[in-house]
């Protein structure tokens, strides 16, 4: 099953209460306006990490305040 809410589609095999997988394109100027931090077409996941866990822990409403990078 999928839907689209706006610039997010949301995508699951057994139904959103159980699991899913939001899909965003975002542009790189603003991808990160939350934090304020920056990314470009030729970054590597890698260097990505950080930003995007800082960015997923800025989140109120489903931020996720002690997630932290183990190994990277």
């Amino acid at each position: 099953m999928s839907m689209q809410f706006g610039d997010t589609l949301i995508v699951t095999r057994d139904g959103p209460s159980i699991q899913k997988i939001n899909l965003q394109v975002r542009k790189h100027e603003s991808v990160f306006d939350d934090i304020k931090a920056m990314s470009k077409a030729d970054m590597l996941p890698t260097e990505l990490a950080g930003p995007y866990i800082a960015d997923l822990k800025k989140e109120d409403s489903n931020g996720l305040p002690s997630l932290t990078i183990i190994s990277n």
